[in-house]
């Protein structure tokens, strides 16, 4: 919203009523002038003012519990990165060993034997790949989780006040939850589970 149509409303008003009450003069313009020029110093003053409560919120979440979610969005964008690039690296193997079966003829068993060991161990490297690649979307719903806990916080933040020590016990919770071993990466997953 413009501030000239309320300037120049309030200011046709004060002075209006100030002409009828004291009569049309330079001091009474002048004192019409003041009057809203001051409230529009008030209005513009107060859109900048935070309630003390807002404020330890902001920097609460500037410094502490925003820093804290960014680091696992981090580390699960590098992990997912990582497992999509091994992907591709396991399904060129694939692609490879099943080349070699399909267009050699003159294999002996024992290598064709050898090529089908390749190609069911990149199998199971894929599926522990795409495990992996679940356990990095739980991650990541624990990251939403957090962006709950703090729009929940926030919606209730004059009525209970912030309390970082409450949020920072529910993202411990949640990260405990959604955790990977010691950061491990898909090569460290290990075997397949079977579901």
């Amino acid at each position: 919203m413009s501030k000239s149509p309320i300037a120049i409303g309030l200011g046709a008003a004060i002075f209006l009523i100030q002409a009828l009450l004291v009569g049309v003069s330079f001091p009474t313009m002048l004192a019409a002038a003041l009057i809203c020029g001051l409230f529009l110093f008030l209005l513009a003053i107060s859109r900048y003012t935070v309630p003390p409560y807002t404020s330890k919120a902001i920097q609460s979440l500037e410094r502490v519990l925003l820093p804290k979610l960014s680091h696992q969005v981090e580390n699960s964008s590098e992990l997912a990165h990582q497992a999509i690039t091994e992907l591709g690296t396991k399904v060129e193997n694939l692609r490879q060993n099943y080349h070699s079966l399909k267009h050699t003829s003159d294999l002996s068993d024992k290598e064709r034997e050898k090529y089908l060991r390749q190609v069911e161990q990149t199998f199971k490297e894929i599926l522990v790949l795409l495990q992996f690649g679940d356990r990095l979307r739980q991650q990541q719903q624990g990251v939403i989780e957090g962006l709950e806990e703090f729009q929940l916080a926030l919606s209730d933040l004059e009525h209970k006040g912030w309390d970082e020590e409450a949020l920072l016990g529910a993202l411990e919770r949640i990260e405990q939850k959604t955790r990977l071993e010691g950061n491990k990466s898909p090569q460290d997953e290990g075997s397949v589970t079977f579901f």
